[in-house]
C-alpha cells in the first residue's frame, strides 16, 4: 500500500514538472549506469548527468567566438565562449548558461580594460533573461588574469527522475570588451550559440 501511494506521489511530481515547463522531450530506453565520478556521459545524442552532481560542464556545448570578427588591439583579442553547466543537487535541476570572457595576447591572458557582456540559457524553449556582468575601473576592474566568467541560471526538473531537457546557452550579439585604455571598445558580431544539447538526468538507483 506505501508502496502504492509513493509511486503516485512522484507520478504527480512529474507530471507537474512537465506542466512546469512544457512537453519534456523523449526518453531513450537505455539508461547509462551511474559514473565513477560526476562527468557527464554522452548517449545516444542525450548528456547524462548522475543525480547529485553539481556544476557540471557539458563539454560538447563550447563555443567561442572573437570580438569584431578577430580585430587585434596592439596584439590582443578579445574573445567570449558559451557553455553548458547543470546542476542536480537538493532536488532540481539548475542549468547554467555560462559566458567566459578574456583578453589574449600573444604571452597569454592579459587584463581587459574594461566589459559590458550579457549571458542567457534557454531551457526547453523557455529563455532566461540577460544576466549582465560590467567590469572597468569605476565599477571595479577586470579579472587580473584577462578571464571572467558569468553565468544565467534556469530550474529544470523539480524531481530526479528520467526526464531530459534541450539546452542552449546564449551570449547576444553586442558584448563589449575594451582590450585596452586609449583604445576604442570592440564589439560582439553575431549572437553566439552553443548546439542545444539534449541534457538528461540519470535517477537514483539507476
Amino acid at each position: 500500500m506505501r508502496a502504492t501511494m509513493l509511486r503516485s506521489r512522484i507520478a504527480r511530481v512529474i507530471v507537474a514538472a512537465a506542466c512546469a515547463l512544457g512537453t519534456v522531450v523523449a526518453v531513450s530506453a537505455a539508461v547509462p549506469p551511474p559514473p565513477d565520478t560526476c562527468t557527464p556521459s554522452a548517449m545516444n545524442g542525450q548528456y547524462w548527468v548522475h543525480y547529485g552532481c553539481g556544476s557540471q560542464e557539458i563539454a560538447a556545448s563550447h563555443t567561442c567566438q572573437a570580438f569584431d570578427n578577430g580585430e587585434y588591439v596592439d596584439g590582443i583579442q578579445a574573445i567570449e565562449c558559451a557553455d553548458i553547466y547543470v546542476t542536480t543537487t537538493g532536488g532540481d535541476n539548475i542549468f547554467w548558461g555560462e559566458g567566459e570572457f578574456y583578453c589574449q595576447g600573444p604571452n597569454g591572458y592579459v587584463q581587459c580594460a574594461g566589459m559590458n557582456v550579457h549571458v542567457q540559457v534557454t531551457v526547453n524553449g523557455q529563455t532566461d533573461g540577460n544576466k549582465n556582468y560590467v567590469c572597468n575601473p569605476s565599477v571595479g576592474a577586470c579579472p587580473t588574469d584577462g578571464r571572467a566568467k558569468w553565468s544565467s541560471m534556469k530550474f529544470g526538473t523539480i524531481y530526479a527522475g528520467k526526464l531530459c531537457w534541450p539546452v542552449t546557452g546564449k551570449l547576444p550579439a553586442g558584448n563589449v570588451i575594451a582590450v585596452k585604455s586609449g583604445y576604442a571598445a570592440l564589439h560582439s558580431t553575431d549572437e553566439v550559440d552553443t548546439p542545444t544539447l539534449t541534457v538528461c538526468d540519470t535517477p537514483i538507483g539507476q
